[in-house]
């Protein structure tokens, strides 16, 4: 039995999809006082790090990691919003490469089909808002600010994969 490389290219794409979806609302299920700890570790060891890169002998060097400091207690949560979502994007648009892989050289020659587009865009909307509401059951407040930080995640990485 002959196997289908581009079935198999599909269906480990979409794997990979549904696993970062499943990543993403697991984050969401999570309590406020977990998900405020995981934050918390994680910018210290973001702090830690650039601490260990900048050094923190001079003023100017505590200063640099003072602001990296700010940053991360300030950004985190938004930059991780942002960054889920544009893996998500990303792997989006290689499976619809993918499928439209019948189409040979014509894959993605300026324009992209519109079916491919609106698809993209639909998919990011409704898995961002499955997401906000998530997180309502969880005790973590939904925000619409939120939905337009992981929306500008998923279409920039489609962008610049797609550039």
């Amino acid at each position: 039995m002959k196997i289908d490389i581009k079935i198999c290219r599909k269906i480990i794409m979409l794997a990979l999809i549904l696993t970062t979806i499943l990543f993403i609302f697991i984050q969401s299920m999570i309590s406020p006082e977990a998900s405020e700890n995981e934050s918390d570790s994680v910018g210290e060891i973001i702090v830690d790090t650039a601490e260990d890169i900048i050094g923190n002998e001079t003023e100017t060097e505590k200063n640099a990691v003072e602001s990296v400091r700010l940053f991360v207690e300030k950004h985190l949560r938004k930059l991780a919003h942002f960054l889920e979502y544009a893996l998500l994007g990303a792997e989006m648009l290689v499976l619809l490469y993918f499928e439209r892989g019948a189409q040979g050289k014509e894959r993605f020659k300026p324009p992209i089909h519109i079916k491919y587009c609106i698809i993209s865009v639909v998919f990011a909307v409704l898995v961002a808002f499955f997401d906000e509401t998530v997180q309502h059951f969880s005790g973590r407040g939904p925000a619409i600010t939120d939905m337009w930080i992981d929306i500008a995640g998923y279409t920039t990485a489609t962008v610049i994969a797609y550039a």
